[in-house]
């Protein structure tokens, strides 16, 4: 007897989320690829183990439903941060382990993800456009300096 398995979408996309993550722990994840791959891989555990009703109601139907909500919430977490190449491959690692709790539930991020992008208040803002900006962090008011102190004041 010849037994057929078949893979789904979204087990092929955890597969290659699987190895991508697996292939850049030992040198960091560019940024990009950290925000790409952790939003598919957070999708793609939403739809395997989240409850169908809530995706539906989300409006999110398949793995690129869920990039388009989820994705820019990954771009507003990491805003005015510094970011953490190194620490991101390990959460990617740890995304891998991800598994259903049950009954429509859904596993819990691994804590390694939570220090992906540190020292949010005092990342250097590098964009010298804004006028009256003379670097410093952004607080959308002109003219910051950094004194080195760890908090910025506005002059």
């Amino acid at each position: 007897m010849t037994r057929k398995t078949s893979m789904t979408t979204s087990s092929r996309t955890l597969a290659a989320v699987v190895a991508m993550a697996l292939g850049t722990v030992a040198c960091g994840t560019p940024e990009q690829e950290f925000v790409d791959t952790y939003t598919t891989s957070v999708c793609t555990h939403e739809l395997d183990c989240g409850d169908p009703a809530d995706n539906r109601f989300r409006g999110v139907l398949d793995v690129e439903d869920c990039e388009g909500i989820t994705k820019p919430e990954v771009y507003a977490w990491g805003n005015g941060c510094r970011y953490r190449g190194g620490q991101a491959a390990q959460c990617l690692a740890d995304l891998t382990t991800l598994t259903c709790p049950g009954q429509g539930g859904l596993a819990p991020i691994p804590a390694s993800c939570e220090s992906v992008y540190v020292n949010c208040s005092d990342v250097v803002d590098t964009d010298t456009s804004d006028p009256g900006d003379g670097g410093g962090e952004d607080t959308g008011s002109g003219g910051d300096t950094d004194d080195g102190s760890g908090g910025d004041t506005d002059t």
